[in-house]
C-alpha cells in the first residue's frame, strides 16, 4: 500500500527526555513537569519511495546514525506513521540502535509535515542513557 508521502529532504531533529519528580508525577493534569533536551541534529532523508525511507541523522561531526524505515499510511482515525530504526554508523555511535515511531502531521495548507513521536534506546546509549530510555522527538523540515 503506497502512502504517497515523500519525506526526501533535510529535517531538524530534537529529542527530549520527560523526567517528572515525584511531586510532579502526583500533580494534576496541565501541571508543569521537568524535561531536558536529549539530542539535537539534522536528519537527511535521501530516499523515500514505495513507503520506504533511507537517511542519515547527524548530531555532530563523527556522531551519526543510519536511518531506514517505512511509512504506514493514514487511516480515517490515525495520521500516517513513520516507523524507522537508527543504527550507529560512526565510530562514536558503533553498536547504538534506536527505534523511532512518529506521526506525520500536516498543518492546514502546508505541503511539508512535521513528524512527532517517540524514540526508544534499544542498546546502551553513547551518552550513558540506559537501555529502554524513551524520549519524545520532533522533526521539522528545513
Amino acid at each position: 500500500m503506497n502512502s504517497q508521502i515523500n519525506l526526501v529532504g533535510t529535517w531538524n531533529h530534537q529529542s527530549f527526555l520527560v523526567k517528572p519528580t515525584l511531586a510532579e508525577w502526583e500533580a494534576p493534569p496541565s501541571s508543569t513537569i521537568t524535561a531536558e533536551k536529549w539530542a539535537k541534529g539534522t536528519l537527511t532523508i535521501s530516499e523515500s519511495e514505495d513507503d520506504r525511507i533511507v537517511g542519515e541523522l547527524v548530531f555532530a561531526p563523527g556522531i551519526t546514525l543510519s536511518v531506514y524505515g517505512r511509512i504506514l499510511p493514514a487511516t480515517e482515525a490515525v495520521p500516517a506513521v513513520l516507523e524507522a530504526t537508527g543504527k550507529g554508523s560512526s565510530e562514536a555511535t558503533k553498536g547504538a540502535a534506536y527505534q523511532i515511531t512518529g506521526w506525520i502531521i500536516f498543518a492546514q495548507g502546508s505541503e511539508r509535515p512535521t513528524i512527532r513521536g517517540s524514540i526508544l534506546d534499544v542498546t546502551p546509549d553513547a551518552s550513558g542513557k540506559p537501555i529502554g530510555t524513551v524520549g519524545a522527538f520532533v522533526l521539522r523540515p528545513v
